[in-house]
């Protein structure tokens, strides 16, 4: 699923998720200096601490797929309401 939201961030040249990656850091209050991807498993699986085995074990798991979309849901909305101010 990773692929495919990063194939549609590239076909809008790299807009739809312009500060998705800033947002999830604030909101799980986890490492600002980490890739989208890697917040939405350590989000998706607080309590594992090895980013490669958790990555490589639950990347397209029905929860981290589960937490991608409903925080980019959340990540959304949130951009549209400030925008709309």
């Amino acid at each position: 699923m990773a692929a495919f939201v990063t194939g549609m961030d590239a076909a809008t040249e790299w807009k739809f998720l312009e500060g998705f990656r800033e947002w999830l850091a604030v909101r799980s209050d986890l490492g600002a200096n980490l890739a989208w991807q890697v917040l939405v498993i350590r989000i998706a699986y607080p309590g594992e601490v090895n980013d490669f085995w958790v990555a490589a074990s639950h990347g397209e798991s029905g929860r981290a797929v589960t937490v991608l979309f409903d925080e980019l849901n959340s990540f959304l909305t949130d951009r549209e309401t400030r925008n709309a101010e």
